[in-house]
């Protein structure tokens, strides 16, 4: 009695029931301890900066350019012509021509006869420039529209790839000699085949497509 007075008296508790023992914090291992911390930020998505804009794309800085091989046209340089025909050939070892142009040194001449042809394909509208007697420039034309195509895989097959290429137009540029072959809106096409040693250099820088 005397026990549950004092208990009332000092701790001005309802009871005296003794209250339960506290367990011991359970013990992990070492190795098993972990440090809470806050969650990693989650990485913004593809194709946004950490602001949560959508950044610029990146540019190759070729935009307008042209694309091509980077290797001259070495194939080309060792043909030295065209259709059978050499650049730097004198005028003297040609026949059936037709002067069309003159320009100072440089005589243009139509072909009047004969139907030259590349790969089995037939041209037309062929010409020569020689510039002081000896062979500089070669213009052709493709007979038929519909060879156009052929024409062409039939000059990468020969040449390997062209050094520019556009649209419409490829271009083959070695050391010596340039090609330029162009298929037009109308689906007609031709080139010219130009020597850099001969040619002036409007015709030369002409080559572009």
């Amino acid at each position: 009695m005397r026990t549950s007075m004092a208990c009332v008296l000092l701790l001005g508790l309802a009871s005296c029931e003794q209250a339960p023992a506290r367990k011991p914090p359970a013990e992990v291992p070492i190795s098993e301890y972990r440090v809470e911390g806050p969650a990693p930020e989650a990485p913004p998505p593809e194709g946004k900066d950490d602001a949560g804009s959508t950044p610029p794309l990146a540019t190759s800085g070729l935009e307008g350019k042209t694309e091509g091989s980077t290797t001259p046209a070495t194939k080309l340089d060792a043909k030295n012509g065209f259709a059978g025909v050499q650049l730097g050939a004198a005028f003297k070892s040609f026949r059936n021509l037709k002067e069309s142009e003159r320009s100072g040194d440089h005589i243009t001449y139509k072909m009047l006869r004969g139907t030259p042809s590349y790969g089995g394909i037939a041209l037309k509208d062929v010409s020569y420039t020689f510039n002081k007697g000896k062979l500089d420039t070669i213009v052709f034309s493709v007979k038929a529209n519909k060879d156009c195509k052929a024409m062409k895989e039939s000059l990468e097959r020969e040449l390997g790839a062209p050094q520019s290429t556009s649209a419409q137009a490829q271009v083959w540029k070695g050391e010596k000699v340039g090609l330029r072959f162009a298929i037009s809106p109308n689906s007609s096409c031709g080139g010219s085949v130009v020597s850099r040693e001969l040619a002036d250099a409007i015709s030369w820088a002409g080559l572009q497509p």
